[in-house]
């Protein structure tokens, strides 16, 4: 009997040991599965067809000035169509520590670019040092929330930028706290950091809100953390883009990690981060990306005149019989619009009497004493932004006009000489003709058919343009360009909604 309790308690050790032994086991296979610091493996990605660039200039928005040959055949595209791309998952940046350097950080030497062997580990960013400690003692509490731009998005894998282009990206940061400093970094798949830009702030500036964009972007002079960032720098490669912020009682926190990749080969692909501030209302008028995002590359090294892939003109732009009798060569989707506003301008009557004499009863199109281009592809003159009569949506009006001219200061003119020396005194019939009756008692001397040129393309776009679901250059926020209208860069209701607003005329003689 003993025998047998003995043999028992043999067996029982036996499998408390083996037991133990394979706890022992999977807990050193927990151990390795959640102290696994491996990255994925990453391949570089196969290159993709751009185009090199020369530095930007001085950044204007200037007129179309002449209407291109209706039979315009881009030269072709030779390379092979972007391959689709599963982008690798974003490493773990390390955080800013909040004890490090008063002084903002400097932008580091370009390095080589990333190589296309696959990394080994994730990479572990240089941190950049956090902003001075305010005066009086930080408050506790508070968090940041970062609000994407859709027009104008972070860098990524899925708006490829090309090599020597600016890029912009736009962006809210928030917090309940004042925002002392946001930061953009750029580093290597390495994990080197090749840029990286500071926008500070004072504490007793009490600022909760940060755009990262300005709005006159790329206009000389400015600071905003977009213009800091100097893309066009960067040689072709794969890199992360970090965004950092701090603000008083609360650490240097990361907003957002993605990675991106920069290439140069003679033909691009347009990308949403191309259109000024309206990529998501361009897509809401056209409907689709296959309708104005193409595939174009450089006519020259300096100009901003662009070739666009062989087949789009013929697929996309249509014409439409101007006032005149002759063409315009407008997107198919602008159709509707511009025979709209050509029917307006055709049947609408217009008389201006005061200081400057009387007009006498003229049909509204008359006024149009030049026609200024509608379709012409190319990009604003840094070549950061693409012009909108590259896609047929854009028309220009009396571009001599000295109030017409793309200028900033023109913007005042033409406000105080409608709002304040133009009255709209309803509609008024002669002979059997219906016409809008203004009276002017403003000094401006030029004029044409008797009509101060402060206020002609102001009666084009109220009676005509407007009413056609056009916008107007005069209500840009980044400059005054009284010629242009359009349909596909912002919506006509600014045209109620600004505190710039001129809308004077609410009922309608057709």
């Amino acid at each position: 009997m003993k025998r047998v309790i003995a043999l028992f308690l043999l067996v029982l050790f036996i499998i408390g040991s083996v037991s133990c032994i394979r706890a022992e086991l999977n807990d050193w296979e927990g151990l390795d599965a959640l102290g696994n610091t491996a990255a994925p493996t990453e391949s570089e990605p196969e290159e993709t067809a751009f185009a090199e660039t020369e530095a930007p200039a001085e950044p204007t928005d200037t007129a179309v000035t002449a209407e291109p040959s209706p039979s315009i055949t881009p030269e072709p595209a030779t390379e092979t169509p972007d391959a689709t791309e599963e982008p690798s998952p974003a490493p773990s940046p390390t955080v800013i520590p909040t004890d490090g350097p008063t002084s903002a950080p400097t932008e580091a030497p370009l390095i080589t670019p990333a190589p296309t062997a696959a990394a080994s580990a994730l990479p572990t960013l240089t941190p950049i040092p956090g902003p001075s400690t305010p005066t009086p003692a930080p408050i506790t509490g508070g968090a940041f929330t970062f609000q994407a731009n859709s027009s104008l998005p972070l860098p990524s894998m899925n708006e490829v930028v090309p090599a020597g282009q600016p890029f912009c990206f736009g962006g809210t940061v928030k917090c309940d706290n004042p925002i002392t400093a946001v930061t953009a970094e750029i580093a290597t798949t390495s994990g080197s950091t090749v840029l990286s830009k500071t926008v500070s702030f004072d504490a007793s500036e009490g600022k909760t809100s940060v755009e990262l964009v300005d709005r006159t972007f790329p206009k000389t002079g400015n600071t905003s953390l977009t213009a800091q960032v100097k893309f066009e720098t960067l040689p072709a490669g794969t890199y992360y883009f970090n965004l950092y912020a701090a603000a008083v009682g609360v650490p240097c926190t990361l907003l957002s990690s993605s990675q991106f990749k920069i290439v140069s080969s003679e033909w691009r692909q347009l990308i949403s981060n191309n259109l000024r501030n309206n990529y998501s209302y361009a897509l809401s008028f056209f409907g689709s990306r296959d309708e104005f995002m193409f595939s174009y590359k450089w006519k020259n090294s300096t100009d901003r005149d662009i070739i666009i892939e062989s087949g789009w003109d013929s697929a996309h732009i249509s014409t439409v019989t101007n006032p005149s009798g002759g063409n315009w060569y407008v997107h198919r989707k602008a159709v509707p619009y511009y025979e709209r506003a050509i029917s307006y301008m055709k049947n609408s009557y217009v008389r201006v009497h005061g200081t400057n004499g009387d007009t006498g009863v003229l049909r509204l199109s008359s006024l149009i004493g030049t026609f200024d281009g509608t379709l012409n592809h190319r990009f604003v003159s840094d070549r950061t932004f693409v012009s909108h009569h590259t896609f047929g949506t854009a028309i220009d009006l009396n571009a001599s006009m000295d109030a017409n001219q793309n200028s900033m200061s023109n913007r005042n003119l033409i406000k105080n000489e409608v709002r304040d020396h133009l009255t709209y005194n309803g509609i008024m019939e002669h002979d059997g003709v219906r016409y809008y009756d203004f009276t002017y008692d403003g000094s401006h001397s030029s004029k044409y058919k008797g009509v101060p040129t402060t206020v002609i393309n102001y009666l084009l776009y109220e009676l005509a343009f407007y009413r056609a679901g056009f916008n107007w250059g005069y209500y840009y926020y980044h400059t005054c360009d009284a010629m242009h209208f359009g349909l596909s860069e912002m919506s006509a209701d600014i045209h109620n909604t600004s505190g710039r607003s001129l809308r004077k005329v609410y009922d309608y003689t057709n």
